[in-house]
């Protein structure tokens, strides 16, 4: 199983050491929940310069492809607090998105679309709790 291949590359590269989520994802090349969370969060409620710097420091570090990105960040925006018109608005974008990936479509600018779709959300967010007099962004 595909487990177990992880399980034993890990061993071998940690020279026996304990095999952890971190370690498993690492290797796998696939984000970790919490970075999801950070850069999610980050997207969401800080500006658009600070989300890029965060978004490619994150997959420069972790050797991260924008796919498994996408792919985790979908699974969170279906649990965000964020208003309907926000939470429709980014996933359609996530679809995009992964649509022009596997086209072959450039990944770097791509990053910057995700990032420019949260940032929308987020003012949609802003704008709605105008309106009704709600907080904005639960993340």
């Amino acid at each position: 199983s595909s487990a177990h291949s992880l399980a034993s590359s890990g061993t071998r590269f940690s020279d026996g050491a304990m095999i952890d989520r971190r370690l498993v994802h690492a290797i796998a090349g696939v984000p970790l929940p919490d970075d999801i969370e950070r850069i999610t969060s980050c997207m969401l409620n800080r500006d658009f310069d600070a989300s890029c710097a965060m978004m490619f420091a994150l997959k420069a570090q972790n050797g991260l492809s924008l796919g498994d990105l996408v792919t985790g960040v979908h699974e969170l925006v279906l649990r965000l607090q964020i208003p309907q018109r926000a939470k429709c608005f980014v996933l359609i974008k996530l679809a995009e998105i992964e649509t022009r990936l596997a086209a072959g479509a450039s990944e770097r600018l791509n990053v910057l679309a995700l990032i420019g779709a949260f940032r929308f959300a987020a003012q949609i967010a802003v704008d709605d709790a105008d309106l009704t007099g709600a907080n904005a962004l639960v993340s």
